[in-house]
């Protein structure tokens, strides 16, 4: 059995899971929907894939559209999505977190549970002192 505790988690991928990874449904969405860049993903599809419900596959579908990694497309009342990253920087990140990912589920896993969420990390910043400029 592999210690997890052991496994050098590059800073890289770790600083990209902290600011844009809420959850490893966001991770399995991310790494589904660049998987098959070349096809459009509607939540349906997404939450029949991940065995999550559609709603929540819309949520998830839309963080990762307002961080830059997914496009979306309207096409009457229906939206899908793609992969497509605002940068060629964020795509080799996205490549190396898919890679550490894949290497260490486990580890990556346990790190995503083990950061505080979104809301947390807001609450705490409103109570951070800052220098007056």
């Amino acid at each position: 059995m592999v210690d997890c505790s052991v496994i050098d988690i590059p800073e890289s991928v770790k600083q990209f899971v902290t600011e844009n990874i809420e959850s490893v449904v966001h991770m399995e969405a991310l790494l589904l929907l660049r998987a098959g860049a070349d096809q459009e993903w509607s939540a349906e599809q997404v939450g029949k894939r991940l065995y999550i419900d559609a709603p929540k596959a819309a949520g998830v579908l839309t963080d990762l559209n307002v961080r830059g990694l997914l496009a979306s497309v309207r096409k009457s009342d229906a939206v899908s999505y793609r992969y497509s990253p605002v940068s060629s920087a964020l795509d080799e990140v996205v490549a190396e977190v898919e890679g550490t990912y894949r290497k260490h589920l486990v580890a990556i896993t346990n790190f995503i549970y083990s950061k505080p969420s979104t809301s947390i990390r807001r609450f705490a910043d409103a109570f951070r002192l800052r220098k007056e400029e």
